[in-house]
């Protein structure tokens, strides 16, 4: 048995799009954007890169993504690479691959809240704490 399994962490070059299959299914669709630094030549110039990867994530996963991701908000996501496979406007094959996302976790700020503000609903009252 083969195995992919594809870690990375960047930030998202835009609001998740979110799209829904004939069964219902939700599909959220996004890419993520990693910064590299390299040393080149012999002289040993700083270059930076940028390599933008398709993310899709599917299911409640998706609609998840849909509510909580926006553009330039940092993830991690975990998953595996796949392809689609689609007949062009002129009948021609065409390939894309993309990493099926298995998780995501949610990095840095959304909306200008804390993550764990964004995930419970908001900080508890420290007089609501019954001790």
């Amino acid at each position: 048995m083969d195995y992919c399994k594809i870690i990375l962490h960047g930030r998202l070059t835009q609001d998740p799009e979110i799209r829904y299959t004939p069964t219902g299914a939700a599909v959220a669709s996004f890419s993520v954007a990693i910064n590299r630094k390299y040393r080149k030549g012999e002289e040993g110039k700083l270059e930076e890169a940028v390599t933008f990867v398709p993310v899709r994530s599917f299911g409640k996963a998706a609609e998840q993504a849909g509510e909580h991701l926006a553009k330039g908000r940092a993830v991690l996501v975990d998953g595996e690479l796949r392809s689609s496979e689609w007949k062009g406007e002129g009948g021609e094959t065409r390939r894309r691959l993309y990493v099926a996302a298995q998780k995501i976790i949610y990095l840095g700020k959304a909306n200008g809240k804390p993550v764990d503000q964004e995930k419970t609903g908001g900080a508890a009252d420290s007089d609501d704490i019954p001790f």
